[in-house]
């Protein structure tokens, strides 16, 4: 009798490389799960990408989102919270997020692609 799968363990991956942010990414089967912890004030993001869809939510902290897509210029903006539900990021939407504390707030994204694969950013000024 062969032995089967029971429980696998994935440890994050800790890039700390920004001044604003650290991203803590795995990737599980086809899925990249990164939690960014956003230092107070901050903002990060200001791009889009070209390939990755994104999808996130506010585990931790008051962020403000702003979205602009830059072929029709259309723009969205949310205030976000532990309770504000996820939001869903397609390519080719610029984004970007502040965080509106003096304390740190933790944003969790499921990605198809890593978030730190410069190859799919494109910069794109959202929040100056």
């Amino acid at each position: 009798m062969r032995d089967e799968p029971f429980v696998t363990t994935y440890h994050f991956h800790k890039d700390d490389t920004k001044k604003t942010r650290v991203l803590e990414s795995v990737r599980v089967g086809g899925v990249y799960i990164t939690r960014m912890i956003i230092f107070p004030k901050a903002i990060i993001g200001n791009l889009y990408f070209t390939k990755t869809n994104m999808v996130f939510f506010a585990q931790v902290g008051e962020l403000d989102a702003k979205f602009i897509q830059p072929s029709s210029g259309k723009e969205k903006m949310f205030h976000l919270e532990p309770d504000s539900g996820i939001v869903h990021v397609p390519p080719y939407v610029a984004f970007a997020i502040k965080n509106r504390l003096d304390t740190e707030s933790v944003l969790v994204s499921f990605s198809d692609e890593p978030l730190h694969d410069r190859s799919d950013d494109v910069p794109f000024d959202v929040f100056s």
